[in-house]
């Protein structure tokens, strides 16, 4: 009886025992869970959203998925954030049994990532990742740990735990999904490589539960559909986004973009989106946004086809605009129209110029259009040799009544000019405001807006330096600068009579008006620029062939004009037969003659081998005709690097030999920009990516551009050096 009494009350103290141990533990949990955890992740929703909302959102480009973490970005929110640890750090030192110890840490990971502590950061999460028994919590460190990799830009170790998750055996949660999701988007935005970025944020819309975070990646694949010339999945995404009540940019923005998403076949859709532009112009809400809605009217007309609507349109942009931005892409935008589609280079030079001007110095695309703005300059001014050349020797065989008239109806049409741009500055002196477009399917014809401010006009800019450097030279910039040099360098009693003349001149202005013709020059100048012997009419047609012969390379090597080119050459072998660019210039003519129908390559085949037969150009002619190698395209020339392509190359190769990465890289750039389709593209590819490598040695990009290029190179010796480069990236992967 007492053995089995002594039973009964071993079973209740087991019992008792088992109570309070469960007591304790919901105890420990309840406390840390409801106390400081919750304080703790309150608070880190708050700094999070601080974040987010004080991230910089640049709407002129895709925008950042995720925002960047540095030391900087985390100092507004450091008290906020050292509050995180504090609060975190109690169920740690006090409920060191609870069940949400792992999540205090993982608080405590993230507040030291954000802080820009990243080493501290990388403990705590590797921490978790191996002690914790909870796999959701593994998974989570694992996504931050991913994250801080790339906020440090290293990408191997990034890619690495992302391929160690992908491989896991247990589930991952919808919350780590989605943030690994956007981890992989933010990664692949980073990278420029948008299509990626677009799969990802695609792949992580199931599991944004968030509306502030949803309506931005619904956006950034709106933007990354438009970029990539998808204009219907663009237009689905923007139409969803209307639905979805967003802030009121994104919701103007939306709606303003979804009208360059539209099917321009489509008439009832081409009307509707007429009416959009003509109702966000009209809305007073939007009047701030005026420069965008206009650059969109622009893009809208150029589309259509209407060429003189969109010019129009543009420049109303240009005389709304108020960031610095929006003024840059329509100056791009303005100068891709005059140079693809109206070809008048000179305008283009000038429109790519101001863009290089305005554009921000950390802009992807600056070098990039400082080149094409170089380029099409240094073409408007062969372009204008030619123009000026062929005029004076048309004026050379003119009588003399001949020339006075044609100088004086050039002179005239110089004024009318002059007229036309002093009434418009006058117009804009007077006119203020702006209209809207009225109804109906031309945006632009009878609208009455504001006209161009005189430094938006880059034609009148232009006139004005050309007319000022002609008076004054090329002056630097500096305050007085009319006697400055002079204060420096005249003697006492020349500043005087300096300082006397420059009165009288000042009193002479006081009583008369300016002459607005300043800058056309005289019948009598013009005169006297007409050649008068044969040897200046032969220096001037020597002139003409030099300017000919740099348009004709342009023409070929840049423009992609292969008939203007052919032109201009075959006029340079008339005008210089025996210059010594003739036997390079015959051998361009027959390279051109492969892409024309009707060209008579063998006559200057013939001419090459039989007038220049010890010319390296002759040379290579007959050794392709020989050996006739290029099967695949049926082109039996090789392309030829000339002088100045081998020297600018040669820069860039001993930049990467000297170990100066970053410098062959923008030498190679532009190179690129500035003699595309060369005969060393092959080459200044692959130096491209070597020069990267060195750079980024685990650039994910570098290695998908080595596979591209293996795949597409027609070099046996590159395509195996890539190979070689390729395997030892995979070896330098391997554990």
């Amino acid at each position: 009886m007492y053995y089995h009494r002594f039973q009964y009350l071993f079973f209740l103290s087991g019992v008792a025992l088992l109570f309070l141990l469960s007591a304790c533990q919901v105890y420990h949990d309840t406390t840390a869970r409801f106390n400081a955890y919750f304080l703790a992740k309150e608070k880190m929703l708050e700094v999070e959203a601080a974040l987010l909302a004080a991230a910089p959102q640049d709407y002129n480009d895709v925008l950042m998925v995720l925002p960047r973490i540095d030391s900087a970005s985390g100092a507004s929110q450091k008290a906020e954030l050292e509050y995180v640890i504090e609060k975190a750090s109690l169920p740690i030192k006090l409920h060191e049994r609870s069940k949400w110890v792992d999540d205090c840490y993982l608080l405590i990971g993230k507040a030291r990532l954000y802080m820009g502590d990243f080493r501290n950061a990388a403990t705590t999460f590797r921490y978790v990742n191996t002690k914790s028994p909870d796999p959701d919590a593994r998974h989570t460190a694992l996504v931050w740990l991913q994250r801080l990799f790339i906020e440090q830009n290293n990408s191997k170790d990034a890619l690495y735990t992302a391929e160690y998750l992908s491989k896991d055996e247990n589930p991952i949660n919808n919350d780590n999904a989605r943030d690994f999701y956007l981890n992989m988007a933010h990664y692949y935005r980073l990278a420029q490589d948008l299509p990626r970025t677009a799969a990802y944020l695609e792949k992580a819309l199931p599991y944004i539960t968030n509306k502030e975070m949803r309506i931005k990646a619904l956006f950034i694949i709106a933007q990354i559909s438009q970029k990539l010339n998808k204009p219907e999945k663009a237009y689905q995404y923007y139409s969803q986004l209307t639905r979805s009540n967003p802030p009121y940019e994104i919701l103007f923005l939306s709606q303003l973009y979804t009208t360059s998403a539209v099917d321009m076949t489509d008439a009832a859709a081409v009307s509707k989106a007429d009416k959009t532009l003509r109702s966000l112009l009209k809305d007073p809400k939007n009047a701030e946004y005026k420069d965008r809605i206009w650059f969109e009217i622009g893009n809208f007309e150029s589309r259509r086809g209407h060429l003189p609507q969109a010019l129009k349109a543009y420049q109303e942009s240009l005389a709304a605009a108020s960031q610095p931005q929006q003024k840059a892409n329509t100056y791009l935008q303005l100068g891709k129209l005059y140079y693809e589609a109206l070809q008048d280079y000179a305008k283009a030079a000038l429109y790519y110029d101001s863009a290089s001007q305005t554009l921000p110095p950390t802009a992807s695309e600056l070098e990039a259009v400082k080149n094409r703005a170089a380029i099409l300059q240094e073409f408007a001014e062969q372009q204008a040799k030619v123009k000026n050349a062929e005029r004076l020797l048309q004026l050379f065989v003119m009588n003399e009544e001949e020339r006075r008239k044609f100088l004086e109806k050039e002179i005239a049409a110089e004024k009318t000019v002059i007229d036309q741009q002093q009434a418009a500055m006058q117009q804009s002196a007077n006119h203020t405001g702006g209209g809207v477009p009225p109804a109906g399917n031309n945006l632009l014809a009878p609208v009455t807006t504001a006209a161009t401010w005189y430094f938006y006009n880059v034609q009148a800019v232009a006139n004005g330096r050309t007319a000022f450097a002609r008076t004054w030279g090329n002056i630097p910039l500096a305050d007085n600068w009319r006697v400055s040099d002079k204060v420096r360098e005249a003697q006492p009693d020349e500043i005087v009579r300096s300082a006397n003349q420059e009165g009288k001149a000042g009193r002479t202005t006081s009583e008369s008006p300016p002459d607005r013709y300043a800058s056309v020059k005289s019948l009598e100048s013009r005169l006297a620029e007409i050649p008068t012997t044969e040897e200046q009419v032969e220096q001037l047609r020597l002139q003409l062939a030099e300017a000919l012969y740099q348009t004709g390379k342009l023409y070929f090597q840049v423009l992609g004009e292969p008939d203007k080119a052919h032109a201009d050459l075959a006029r340079f072998l008339q005008l210089a037969p025996r210059h010594p660019k003739v036997p390079e210039v015959l051998y361009t003519i027959v390279r051109l003659c492969n892409d024309q129908a009707n060209c008579q390559a063998a006559a200057y085949k013939q001419q090459l081998l039989e007038q220049y037969p010890e010319s390296s150009y002759a040379q290579l002619l007959s050794k392709s005709a020989e050996n006739n190698t290029d099967k695949t395209t049926g082109n039996t020339l090789p392309i030829v690097a000339d002088e100045a392509v081998s020297q600018a190359y040669a820069q860039a190769y001993e930049s990467y030999r000297n170990g100066q990465y970053a410098q062959a890289l923008e030498q190679l750039r532009q190179f690129e920009a500035r003699y595309p389709g060369n005969a060393l593209s092959e080459q200044t590819t692959m130096l491209k990516i070597l020069s990267q490598l060195a750079l980024t040695p685990t650039s994910l990009q570098v290695e998908n551009e080595l596979k591209n290029f293996i795949a597409v190179a027609r070099q046996p010796e590159l395509v195996q050096m890539a190979k070689v480069v390729l395997q030892k990236i995979a070896e330098r992967k391997q554990p």
